[in-house]
């Protein structure tokens, strides 16, 4: 199984540990409102929730993660959701032959 690549929403280039996270504005989570993206430290454009890439590398992380979150009162599952399926996509890719 390959580690979960994450891609910046605002640059579009990958994410290496510890040089971004997926986060959520706190603005929103006030207002029961989050949506979860992922991006770059340098790009990320307001304060939020953040959860550093290096903790999301694989889909028991993100599990693990879901689990730590959902007890929250502000916590949407439904917004995490797009998180959790790119978790199940990153499974799903074929893993490359090394020659």
């Amino acid at each position: 199984m390959q580690p979960i690549e994450w891609h910046c929403e605002s640059c579009r280039f990958p994410i290496d540990d510890f040089g971004g996270s997926v986060a959520a504005p706190y603005t929103e989570i006030a207002d029961n409102l989050a949506t979860w993206h992922p991006w770059h430290y340098q790009c990320q454009p307001t304060d939020g929730y953040q959860i550093d890439v290096s903790q999301l590398r694989t889909s028991t992380d993100v599990i693990r993660w879901t689990r730590h979150l959902r007890p929250k009162h502000w916590f949407d599952l439904g917004a995490w959701d797009a998180i959790l399926a790119h978790a199940v996509e990153s499974d799903e890719r074929p893993t490359r032959a090394v020659i």
